[in-house]
């Protein structure tokens, strides 16, 4: 299993938390792995999909896919590792593949996860995507989830352990009511 499995896992059950109390929030997990045209830098010559056709039809069905839920999405969840320092190259590769006027005015927020103890575990990859999702247009939230160790923080069924629980529950949540509140927001700016 991934770590960002657990991870995962753990910011799904409290999103359904934050359900049950009335404020809802879908999620569509999109992840890297799942779209093998990504892998491959022979699609579209490694260019990106807006340099090379405004008929989206004429992507790979995969890349399709990708575009219609970043399209549909009001805001972004990023849960990612820290990988050697910064963001994952995967996940950079994936988000430009995309326009970014697809992103613009709609909220990002973020949560970041070593799979060591060091207490800077995930942080340094926190402090790189804000910039990044600011360029994609995305509007970063003023909280972060940071979360080294994360095995040792947070079992395999996503259920959070050890000295820092209640706190990562509390961070986790606040995070996502901001993001919630937020994309409720910028929704109804673009639909004006």
């Amino acid at each position: 299993m991934r770590t960002g499995d657990r991870v995962l896992k753990f910011a799904k059950a409290r999103i359904e938390n934050m359900n049950a109390a009335g404020t809802p929030l879908e999620v569509q997990v999109i992840d890297p792995l799942e779209h093998k045209s990504l892998l491959s830098m022979e699609t579209l010559d490694g260019n990106p999909t807006y340099y090379n056709t405004r008929d989206n039809s004429t992507l790979p069905q995969d890349l399709q896919d990708l575009i219609g839920k970043v399209e549909w999405a009001d805001c972004y969840l990023i849960v990612c590792p820290e990988y050697n320092h910064t963001i994952p190259p995967a996940l950079t590769h994936m988000m430009n593949m995309i326009g970014c006027s697809k992103y613009a005015n709609k909220v990002s927020a973020c949560v970041c996860y070593s799979g060591f103890p060091s207490p800077a575990g995930g942080a340094r990859c926190a402090v790189a995507l804000r910039p990044f999702l600011s360029e994609l247009g995305c509007l970063p939230v003023s909280k972060q989830v940071v979360i080294p160790n994360a095995p040792g923080q947070i079992t395999e069924d996503g259920a959070p352990q050890g000295e820092h629980q209640e706190g990562l529950v509390k961070l986790m949540d606040t995070m996502l009511e901001q993001m919630r509140w937020w994309a409720e927001a910028t929704r109804a700016q673009r639909n004006k």
